[in-house]
């Protein structure tokens, strides 16, 4: 596999004083599930808005597909926390917007959202509005933009954060369906264990600010995966122990 992201020695530095992410060395290869693990204000979001090209490093280089990354790049993608659709578009003119921004014909960006739209189970909700939409339907629908788009990676800012529990399994169990049909590379952050469990080839711990990677985790479990594997449960509370243990005076607290 090639490497899609190569993080060197990156450094972020908010307004002069706050350090957000120290001497981040990382790389992300090809069609591999990563998931971004931490406390809140660790700098995992702050990452991933760096691999998107919205910002910049204070210090370090990131490449993408060996060149520099100085900018927004059409073959990465953003899915964020909140759907964020158009209230006045449609569900189907929403999965189409990215489409229209890159001047792709009417015919086939109808052809192509109503494909995404069938893959995430929004198929008879084309003329929806948002309103109209649970979360999780709204949520749907912004993965199905973002899948629509066809972009080589997708970066996913705690996607499934503000749903509830038996939604937010549905929609993991989707999300891989959909990425193993797709063959995208995905970056995942959350502060779920058991979310980064279920989904991840490689989970990547991050320190509390400023954010500095804790240890790398590779799961070679093959998918779909039980919740319930011994195997896993073992690897869930060696993570949960191992951020608790650097944490245990700090009063932070994960999910498991």
């Amino acid at each position: 596999m090639s490497k899609v992201f190569d993080i060197q020695h990156v450094s972020k530095v908010f307004d002069n004083e706050t350090v957000a992410l120290k001497e981040i060395d990382l790389s992300i290869e090809e069609n591999e599930f990563v998931c971004f693990l931490g406390p809140s204000g660790c700098g995992k979001s702050t990452l991933l808005e760096l691999l998107s090209g919205l910002e910049k490093p204070s210090e370090g280089k990131i490449s993408f597909k060996e060149e520099a990354l100085n900018s927004p790049n059409k073959k990465i993608g953003f899915v964020f926390q909140d759907a964020s659709l158009y209230p006045w578009r449609t569900t189907m003119k929403n999965v189409e917007f990215g489409m229209e921004l890159n001047g792709v014909s009417k015919e086939e960006r109808r052809k192509r959202a109503q494909h995404y739209l069938s893959l995430v189970g929004l198929e008879g909700f084309e003329k929806k509005y948002p309103h109209q939409l649970s979360g999780g339907m709204r949520q749907r629908a912004g993965i199905a933009r973002a899948f629509a788009n066809q972009p080589d990676v997708l970066l996913m800012d705690e996607p499934f954060g503000a749903l509830d529990h038996l939604t937010r399994i549905q929609l993991q169990k989707d999300l891989l369906e959909m990425w193993t049909k797709e063959k995208k590379t995905v970056v995942f952050v959350t502060h779920d264990i058991g979310e980064a469990i279920f989904l991840a080839d490689r989970i990547v711990l991050f320190s509390p600010r400023p954010g500095k990677i804790k240890e790398i985790i590779t799961l070679k479990q093959e998918r779909p995966r039980d919740p319930q594997d011994p195997e896993l449960i073992h690897k869930q509370n060696e993570i949960y122990a191992s951020l608790q243990g650097y944490e245990e005076n700090k009063g932070i607290e994960y999910n498991i």
